[in-house]
């Protein structure tokens, strides 16, 4: 019979929440090869692709948009009726307490899975968030790197005690740091790899790759 079969979370309980740091002041490290007004609009056009994305992939009930940045807010509402949009509390910053907060209203509203993406994944597919969403097994959450492999682009959670309690770990090489911690809350870590969710838009470096249209041959060598 094999093992336990995946857990069905196709538009079954599960939100997806998408952190918004700003729209002005994000892509600091884009400074030397976009102008502030471009930058803000790639981060825009980037937020839209990402909502759109998991609007169209039928797995997700709501879309929770956090962020301290109103404008960001109301950007996102307007894109989607699935988006909720939450305002990041100022004592409560930073984007480990922003996805806290985020957590914390999907509980609130009955959510039985919580998945987290980024807003800078511009070749993500609807696709990619079904292949999350057939990862989940009992006892496990889903981790998606980004292609270097060490950072996360994706986490998707159970709502029980164990993904109550589990503390996001965003920052420097926080892929290991998020299978610690689910090996630490006793879960196991099941890894996903796609282009979609692999490629975040952060550097010059990532926005000429982008440019050139060569993302396959990157990801394909790991740089």
């Amino acid at each position: 019979m094999g093992g336990p079969h995946p857990v069905s979370t196709r538009g079954e309980g599960l939100w997806v929440v998408v952190p918004v740091r700003s729209l002005s002041e994000g892509k600091t490290r884009l400074a030397g090869d976009l102008t502030p007004d471009e930058r803000r609009q790639l981060t825009i056009r980037m937020l839209l692709h990402v909502i759109s994305a998991i609007a169209g992939s039928g797995v997700s009930q709501r879309i929770v948009v956090v962020s301290g940045d109103p404008e960001a807010l109301a950007v996102a509402e307007r894109a989607s009726a699935l988006v909720m949009p939450v305002a990041q509390p100022d004592h409560r910053p930073g984007l480990n307490n922003a996805l806290d907060v985020a957590r914390d209203v999907a509980v609130q509203h009955g959510a039985e899975q919580v998945m987290v993406l980024f807003a800078d994944l511009p070749l993500l597919t609807p696709d990619d968030l079904g292949v999350m969403a057939d990862a989940l097994e009992p006892g496990a959450m889903v981790i998606a790197a980004d292609r270097h492999g060490q950072g996360t682009n994706g986490l998707l959670l159970p709502l029980d005690a164990a993904g109550r309690a589990f503390s996001f770990q965003f920052g420097t090489v926080s892929a290991g740091k998020h299978r610690a911690e689910a090996s630490g809350r006793g879960l196991r870590a099941v890894d996903v790899r796609t282009v979609g969710l692999g490629f975040d838009l952060d550097t010059g470096s990532d926005l000429a790759h982008y440019a050139r249209e060569d993302i396959a041959e990157l990801w394909g060598r790991g740089q």
